[in-house]
């Protein structure tokens, strides 16, 4: 059971993690590009971050890892900031295979075709160490899709600099040889690439497209994470913004009758 139940929490938590820090002076699209400082590029992303009060979606997410098949599954998720979801994942023939939460730095995963579950804090490494070689935090599903841009606290000891390539800007902010980079394309500043180097080695890839504006929010329908130890693609048929998630709709108990898997 101890296998076959860490088979499971490695697929069905990778395609969690994938998925699954103020106001904004200056309205995208107000100001050309080539103009914006770069006071007024942070605060565009971190507004258009930080109105995603609550989201709910349904996607096809393909994990591609090393050495293995192509695995995929349909996942549907309610996410009520900050740092509170649900997600459940359906494989084949649409049989739920986990119902995964995250409430602050715990994390939740549970599967019903065993009756099994794991508990343990969102950054916990072991629990980390399921992952395809990206391991992003958790509880930020809005940084994810919206770009995992710091938060204002943590960026004042990185070095930033801005970088014009015609159209796109790519903001760079660097610190003892890590390189965390966004390219940000139009007037509405999308970012539809992001990277994170080590040493000059390139750590992950994040790359956003089929941008679409949700309830006047613009948000990308496909994701894809290349990372080192492999390549998570999520593409969303359905997305809705501040729509009115609550705190039932993200809270799930697992049943008594559970067996907990211990690392």
């Amino acid at each position: 059971m101890m296998s076959r139940s860490v088979s499971i929490v490695t697929a069905s938590a990778a395609m969690f993690l994938m998925l699954l820090s103020g106001g904004c002076a200056i309205r995208p699209g107000r100001v050309a590009p080539e103009h914006l400082t770069l006071t007024d590029v942070y605060a565009i992303l971190d507004a258009r971050r930080e109105s995603i009060r609550d989201f709910a979606g349904r996607a096809l997410v393909k994990a591609n890892r090393p050495g293995e098949n192509v695995s995929s599954a349909t996942i549907s998720l309610k996410y009520l900031a900050p740092g509170r979801l649900r997600m459940m994942v359906k494989g084949f023939a649409g049989i739920t295979g986990a119902v995964i939460t995250a409430a602050g730095d715990s994390v939740k995963a549970y599967f019903p075709g065993d009756n099994t579950f794991v508990a343990d804090t969102a950054l916990n490494p072991v629990i980390a160490g399921l992952f395809p070689g990206i391991n992003p935090d958790p509880r930020d599903l809005a940084g994810h899709i919206t770009g995992l841009i710091p938060s204002p606290s943590r960026r004042i000891s990185w070095d930033a600099s801005l970088v014009r390539d015609g159209r796109k800007l790519v903001l760079r902010l660097e610190r003892e040889g890590f390189v965390h980079a966004f390219e940000l394309d139009g007037p509405e500043l999308a970012v539809v690439r992001e990277w994170f180097n080590d040493g000059g080695d390139t750590v992950w890839t994040r790359t956003a497209s089929r941008f679409k504006v949700v309830d006047g929010i613009l948000l990308p329908s496909r994701i894809v994470y290349d990372g080192r130890g492999g390549i998570l693609d999520v593409g969303f048929s359905e997305m809705s913004v501040n729509s009115g998630v609550t705190a039932m709709d993200v809270t799930f108990t697992i049943p008594r009758s559970a067996e907990r898997i211990r690392f």
